[in-house]
């Protein structure tokens, strides 16, 4: 779909875009302020060799990074958290606290860990941060045994101690922003999702997608202004191209005469108006001088559709049939059987696609001709959508 594209969408739809963002958004800026308080202490923390030479400074290099990954993954056991809880007499149990601890090596190669404890309350951030690090030191060196015949041992030690926990604000900032982006995303997500699910026909576009030419589009007003005339003139010209093989089939027959163009004017379901738009037509008709008649076609009976159509041909350039809807009547297939074949009107933003396209398929299953959808707009639908 294009920008401009999308951007008719959302026009169309701002409602449904409105909603759902306003929805989305509200939801995020109220879990933003209403989620309990979260404070983060960090401390840090530095693993370094004691006793080592120069002579060995590569492979000591590489003891320490491996110490840093392994130390890494020791800040979160629950034997590190059990240590904390007994020093400062928490009452959560082991796994909880070490699910509040977070421990991540300083890039690039660093011997630093960065140690962050989140927590409701910022007293208790703090105390657990300042506590971690000399219960982790004592911990890790009853693990370590020295490193080489040189009595060479891993030692670790606070760099930065536990610092008092920020301000919660950018946390919430930060969620009730994610809270509004998330719901204009989904908006327009929304707004693409009804454009393709729309069973209406909102644009000519729509009206184009069941099948068959699309003629044009014209104003359904009893006095059309000048400029609203131009549709007409654009839908006598479509007509006026009536297809080759007609005429043949009339020469055929023996009717060598010039014949008037004789044309079904329908809709789908009765949303649009058939007889303004057929008067309009006439009027256009005249203006490039032809000779039109308006007739109202409501049998069902071949027979009387053929006594009400022939008797006008002689003394007519055109002759306009108004049927009853498609898909309530077969008076239109019955008419067209007569006619160069059949104009089916669609109103925007009241006729639905699914019936346009059960017309269509109406009219061909009778072997009429359909010369194409012509939409038919309101005065005041015109008026709006140019």
């Amino acid at each position: 779909m294009k920008l401009n594209q999308f951007a008719a969408q959302l026009r169309r739809y701002w409602a449904t875009f409105g909603v759902v963002a306003v929805i989305v958004a509200a939801a995020g800026i109220g879990l933003a302020v209403l989620s309990p308080p979260r404070y983060v202490s960090t401390t840090q923390l530095l693993v370094s060799i004691e006793g080592s030479t120069t002579a060995s400074a590569y492979e000591n290099d590489n003891v320490v990074t491996g110490r840093v990954a392994t130390y890494v993954a020791l800040l979160t056991t629950d034997a590190v958290a059990q240590r904390v809880i007994d020093r400062l007499g928490l009452a959560e149990s082991p796994r909880d606290l070490a699910g509040q601890i977070s421990a991540a090596a300083v890039p690039p190669r660093t011997a630093i860990i960065d140690v962050a404890v989140t927590d409701s309350s910022p007293d208790r951030a703090r105390r657990i941060a300042a506590a971690i690090g000399p219960e982790f030191i004592a911990y890790a060196d009853s693990l370590e045994t020295p490193t080489g015949e040189d009595k060479q041992q891993v030692r670790t030690k606070v760099v930065t101690a536990a610092g008092e926990p920020g301000s919660r604000l950018p946390e919430t900032l930060s969620l009730a922003g994610l809270g509004v982006v998330t719901g204009l995303l989904l908006g327009a997500v929304a707004v693409w999702i009804r454009g393709r699910t729309d069973p209406v026909l909102r644009t000519t576009a729509d009206a184009a997608a069941a099948g068959v030419p699309l003629l044009g589009s014209v104003a359904a007003v009893p006095a059309p202004s000048e400029d609203e005339f131009i549709g007409y003139r654009g839908l006598r010209a479509h007509l006026e191209r009536r297809p080759v093989h007609l005429d043949q089939q009339r020469a055929h027959l023996g009717q060598f005469t010039p014949t008037p163009s004789v044309w079904v004017i329908a809709s789908a379901t009765g949303e649009a108006d058939v007889a303004t738009v057929a008067r309009n037509l006439s009027r256009t008709i005249e203006r490039h001088g032809g000779q039109p008649v308006v007739l109202v076609g409501d049998s069902c009976d071949p027979a009387q559709a053929r006594a009400l159509i022939e008797p006008a041909r002689p003394d007519h350039t055109h002759v306009l049939v108004t049927a009853p809807p498609v898909t309530k009547s077969v008076s239109a297939s019955v008419y067209g059987e007569f006619s160069d074949g059949v104009v089916l009107l669609a109103a925007l933003d009241s006729s639905r696609r699914g019936e346009v396209r059960a017309a269509v398929a109406h009219l061909r299953a009778a072997a009429v001709r359909v010369a194409g959808i012509v939409v038919a707009n309101t005065w005041k639908h015109n008026r709006t959508e140019g």
